[in-house]
């Protein structure tokens, strides 16, 4: 597969049945799913639900740029990529 998306992010119910209010922790869980759809769609530039190669290597660009102004050794996206799909247990 060549790129990375979510067909569509379910929403989440954060309330357990019979309770009105949110625990820290339920807030928490629905901040994250929401920050993850969030980011989702910024980083979707064409909006078709999927995270291509071209759009994952734009933004990878974007923070080599920032590395190299810092002097931040930084690995090429083609092997960013590799890395992504590597198990832990090998």
């Amino acid at each position: 597969m060549n790129s990375f998306g979510f067909s569509s992010l379910k929403k989440i119910s954060v309330l357990q049945p019979g309770r009105r209010s949110l625990s820290i922790a339920d807030l928490h869980l629905f901040t994250f799913f929401a920050s993850i759809e969030y980011w989702f769609r910024c980083m979707d530039l064409d909006g078709d639900g999927i995270l291509s190669m071209f759009e994952l290597e734009y933004f990878y660009q974007e923070q080599v740029h920032k590395m190299e102004i810092y002097g931040i050794e930084y690995m090429p996206f083609e092997d960013c990529i590799c890395q992504v799909g590597k198990r832990r247990d090998s």
